[in-house]
């Protein structure tokens, strides 16, 4: 099935939610078919006799998003001057817009010989006739001068810009500074008699009756084959926009350029190429919008991911580890997993997925990744789509947060949490190249850690080598506790990636794999120890802020780790001599000297001195060794808690 047909079919299993706004945390619901949605600066309250009882202007806590009827080309205008069914701006729905601006009067004339139709059409509507029947017997832009809504110049033309040092009106906030007739959209609501208030654009009733007279009109005009469903029915080729938020002008499908590259000699014309039916583009748009909107997630304003299904709470490709399981226990406090130990992490994801599976209303259904980015400013372009299943998805995101299980730190401010997981694409993308990254990259970067999620794929090498890097050229930063910590951060992350590209070959524990006898992991190890030793004594002494030797030659030591542990070893003597003056700073030096002797001595002699650079690996026995050491250091009843 193609994207089309899946929203198409996403459409029809909602249909019956089309244009309700009662919809817990919806602002826009589903856009109904023949409409679209506008942000509306002005509602106009009508009674039920055809007279205005009320003007006022809108804010966003009114509430401005707004659907209304459209037709096929006035949901699609830009040069031309086709008006909406009902709802439009004053420069279309104003009956003495003639004598503001003459070359508008001939837009307030088709649009009421329009609405005029629908009034007296078998599928018209109480509340429509009464704002029928006040448009056309009264003069709007007179009544909203007379209200204080509008204002004229001194010479009686109408007011577009407030030039006055007076507070600025409402409608002046609202309105970008130019045509106010041509930017102050308007919406209405009617009063009947028995005291019932109607916000038409509200009114389900009036969205279908207004669906069923444009289809009405549209039979049998224009019919060709809907390369979507398959089926005859009137067909289209001006396909709504909106897509990403109202006043989106965005298309993801369009063929208006009819003079340079479009057809390359292979068509005569656009209907050649596609032919969708009106219909079906009204369906399938509509509920791409309101995917859009609702679950969507967004790099920056042009580029977004979606992925959808009939299960609504679907984890998204983008969710982090922890955030998976903040309905199953939440702290205040602390809003990270409580049981910190890598086995306790992994049975609870397991019974996360497990339980979600045995949840599902249907069992391997259809699931759809969908991700657009504006090409430019008239065009949406889809980047890339899949259809795989319930099960595969599942699959996939499990092995994507398994594979880079980490034991990660979080700063926030002056506090900071760890918890074990996979960080975020985005988190990964910005810890690979720094806070600065371009938009470009950033959506380039992302697009590919989605793919190696999606096909279950490790990891892009370049991305380890890049954040690797970084991890070697920041260590001699960590001058400053918030230096420390972005550093603390960096290399987390540094060691899920290595994990997740090491994982087909040899899975890594996060807690200290004493029985690992690879070099690079073993002289990781061995670093982590001689910043031990380092710290340990430099926290007894006034100059505690030094940075260690270890992390100062953190680089040569990668490069040459032979010469490397031989010059750090020359380092740490005065610390150790400095150590013997206090008998239990001086044992706990002498420990961490026997743990360095057994780690060095687990090594082939030709291997110890192999000055051969050290592979990404190093990370993983480096950070292992750190965690280990520093837990060993934790107070017995601190440590209990974290198992």
């Amino acid at each position: 099935m193609s994207w089309m047909e899946q929203l198409i079919k996403t459409y029809d299993d909602n249909a019956d939610i089309a244009g309700n706004y009662s919809i817990a945390d919806q602002h826009c619901p589903l856009i109904p078919v023949c409409h679209t949605v506008v942000v509306a600066k002005l509602e106009l309250t009508i009674s039920e006799n055809g007279n205005l009882l009320k003007a006022e202007v809108l804010t966003k806590r009114n509430g401005t998003n707004t659907i209304i009827p459209c037709t096929m080309k006035s949901s699609n205008r830009t040069g031309n001057h086709d008006p909406h069914a009902l709802s439009d701006t004053l420069q279309y729905i104003a009956r003495d817009v003639g004598k503001y601006d003459s070359v508008k009067d001939e837009f307030y004339k088709k649009y009421i010989k329009q609405l005029n139709s629908w009034v007296h059409s078998n599928y018209t509507h109480p509340s429509i006739q009464s704002i029928y029947q006040y448009l056309a017997n009264h003069d709007l832009i007179q009544d909203l001068l007379d209200r204080g809504i509008l204002f004229t110049k001194e010479d009686g033309t109408l007011m577009d810009k407030w030039i006055s040092p007076e507070e600025k009106p409402m409608i002046f906030q609202e309105v970008a500074n130019g045509d106010i007739l041509k930017g102050c959209m308007v919406r209405f609501r009617v009063v009947h008699e028995d005291g019932e208030i109607d916000p038409v654009w509200q009114n389900t009733a009036i969205h279908k009756v207004y669906a069923s007279y444009y289809l009405k009109e549209l039979e049998h005009k224009n019919e060709a084959l809907c390369y979507a469903t398959g089926h005859y029915m009137p067909s289209t080729m001006l396909h709504n926009k909106n897509i990403r938020y109202p006043g989106d002008q965005t298309k993801i499908i369009s063929s208006n350029d009819t003079e340079t590259y479009t057809y390359r000699g292979r068509f005569l014309d656009a209907e050649q190429c596609l032919s969708i039916g009106y219909l079906s583009s009204q369906k399938a748009i509509n509920a791409l919008s309101w995917l859009m909107r609702t679950q969507s997630g967004t790099i920056d304003k042009s580029y977004y991911y979606l992925v959808w299904s009939s299960e609504p709470d679907l984890p998204a490709l983008e969710t982090t580890t922890s955030s998976l399981f903040s309905s199953i226990e939440k702290s205040d406090e602390e809003p990270v997993l409580r049981k910190k130990t890598e086995a306790s992490y992994a049975e609870k994801f397991n019974r996360y997925f497990a339980g979600f599976h045995a949840n599902l209303k249907i069992k391997n259904q259809a699931v759809n990744i969908l991700v657009v980015d504006a090409a430019s400013n008239g065009r949406l372009a889809i980047r890339y789509y899949q259809e795989t299943t319930t099960n595969d998805y599942l699959f996939r995101l499990l092995q994507w947060h398994q594979k880079g299980l980490w034991r990660q730190r979080n700063v926030k401010g002056e506090q900071s949490y760890s918890y074990y997981g996979t960080p975020s694409p985005k988190t990964i993308i910005y810890q690979c190249f720094g806070d600065k990254v371009s938009a470009t990259k950033l959506k380039m970067m992302e697009s590919r850690i989605f793919h190696c999620i999606l096909n279950n794929q490790a990891i892009p090498i370049d991305l380890v080598d890049c954040i690797v890097k970084r991890v070697i050229t920041t260590a001699i930063k960590n001058t400053k506790k918030s230096d420390c910590d972005a550093w603390e951060s960096l290399t987390a992350v540094a060691c899920s990636l290595i994990k997740n590209y090491q994982y087909e070959r040899i899975i890594y524990n996060t807690m200290l794999d004493e029985k690992n006898t690879e070099r690079s992991y073993l002289f990781g190890r061995i670093l982590a120890v001689f910043d031990k030793i380092e710290e340990i004594v430099l926290a007894q002494s006034p100059d505690r802020a030094r940075l260690t030797n270890a992390k100062r030659y953190f680089s040569v030591f990668v490069q040459q780790p032979s010469k490397g542990t031989q010059f750090l070893y020359k380092k740490i003597i005065p610390y150790m001599r400095k150590a013997k003056r206090n008998k239990e700073l001086d044992a706990k030096v002498c420990n961490l000297d026997a743990i360095l002797a057994k780690i060095i001595t687990a090594m082939p002699e030709k291997t110890y001195i192999s000055n051969k650079p050290l592979d990404h690996t190093f990370l993983l026995g480096f950070k292992a060794q750190q965690y280990q050491l520093n837990r060993a250091a934790e107070p017995k009843n601190k440590t209990m808690e974290a198992k």
